[in-house]
């Protein structure tokens, strides 16, 4: 614990001043006019973030806050960055150390799609099977149903079968829906919603037989470069700048034997990035015309379901949390690698992500501790849903 106090200590300096990853602002997300977190705000959330992960269950993790006025400010602590050199991933993470941040990379995936509805090469009510005639979909399941998890499509990461056995193999997307297609439907399309990452698999394929060309490089050509993101990739593929985290279980790196394929993972939570990226993204998707239309944001925003819990509202792609008394739009994400979530107040505007390298690490512990933070230094008025 005495090394990671050092290394906070360390970045309660470099706080005052952007990380090397966010030297060069976006085109579309990074007014003029952004100034750095002010010193006594940063010097108090670097406290919060320290005394919080000491009970996070994570080996390390990123904080990165930003807004139109702030540019982004993150913290990191503790280790999990993995160095090729000496095949040891007990290194200091630091603000370019990319995490998986799992299933936020729905919200990317969406954006994409709304683009490409935005160009009249799709309707967000088209049968996928217009497009996918050879996946065995029901007819009647729609792009709208896929991204609003509306599709009944059978979750291939709720079935223990897939997880203990089959998840270790390396998977096609094809041959991952079909798996799911032999399940059946867990209800008609369009009747109720319920989370499913296959349907984001689904839209992976689709975004590729539209584009005819990989996942991967579309992402890159819609998002990563037009936005000047750093450090954001698909799993399986290098990272740009050498910098990632590996994924932990109660601490403990995870064996080679448990670890389950990445191939599974792919559009719908396989994308790893770092801090600044994430928020530079989020609230340039989240302000009209920066990266969709107004109508596509709209479209967005329309309401699924709730989770059962009732702390998600899952809308297209995007969600309505609750941390430290407040709404954010956004979202969680969990994989087999991390947990952590990004949010946008939207009264405040302020973005928050944050992701731990363990499967198990407690998210919402730490992003309590920064969003209450946050309230009582600015004075941000809980919700009218809280």
């Amino acid at each position: 614990m005495q090394l990671l106090r050092v290394l906070v200590a360390v970045l309660g300096l470099m706080a005052l001043a952007p990380s090397c990853a966010d030297e060069e602002p976006s085109p579309t997300d990074a007014p003029t006019t952004q100034e750095p977190l002010p010193a006594a705000l940063a010097g108090t959330l670097l406290t919060a973030f320290d005394a919080v992960m000491a009970d996070a269950g994570a080996p390390g993790g990123w904080l990165t806050i930003s807004s139109a006025e702030w540019e982004p400010w993150t913290a990191v602590w503790g280790t999990g960055k993995w160095d090729e050199a000496s095949g040891s991933e007990g290194v200091a993470m630091e603000p370019g150390t990319a995490i998986n941040i799992a299933s936020a990379t729905k919200t990317f995936v969406t954006a994409m799609v709304m683009q490409l509805r935005e160009e009249g090469r799709l309707g967000l009510d088209d049968a996928v099977t217009t497009h996918l005639p050879d996946l065995g979909l029901d007819e009647r399941i729609t792009i709208r149903h896929l991204l609003g998890h509306q599709s009944g499509l059978a979750n291939f990461t709720s079935n223990t079968l897939f997880l203990l056995v089959e998840g270790k193999t390396p998977y096609t997307p094809e041959e991952i829906v079909a798996f799911s297609v032999a399940e059946g439907l867990d209800f008609e399309p369009g009747s109720q919603g319920a989370y499913s990452n296959t349907g984001f698999i689904v839209i992976g394929l689709l975004l590729e037989a539209l584009e005819s060309k990989p996942f991967a490089e579309i992402l890159e050509e819609r998002i990563v470069e037009p936005m000047g993101l750093v450090n954001t990739y698909v799993w399986g593929d290098p990272s740009p700048t050498n910098d990632y985290s590996l994924g932990f279980r109660e601490g403990e790196p995870i064996p080679d034997a448990d670890a389950l394929d990445p191939s599974w993972a792919w559009s719908a939570f396989g994308i790893y990035s770092v801090g600044a990226d994430v928020c530079r993204f989020l609230r340039a998707v989240l302000n009209p015309g920066k990266v969709v239309s107004a109508e596509s944001l709209a479209v967005m925003h329309e309401f699924s379901y709730q989770r059962a819990d009732g702390n998600v509202d899952y809308m297209h792609g995007i969600s309505t949390l609750s941390y430290g008394g407040l709404r954010q739009t956004g979202h969680v994400g969990g994989s087999f690698r991390s947990r952590g979530q990004m949010g946008v107040h939207p009264e405040s505007g302020i973005c928050v992500t944050v992701f731990l390298n363990d499967m198990n690490a407690n998210r919402q512990l730490v992003s309590d501790t920064i969003w209450s933070t946050l309230a009582s230094e600015l004075a941000l008025q809980p919700s009218p849903e809280n």
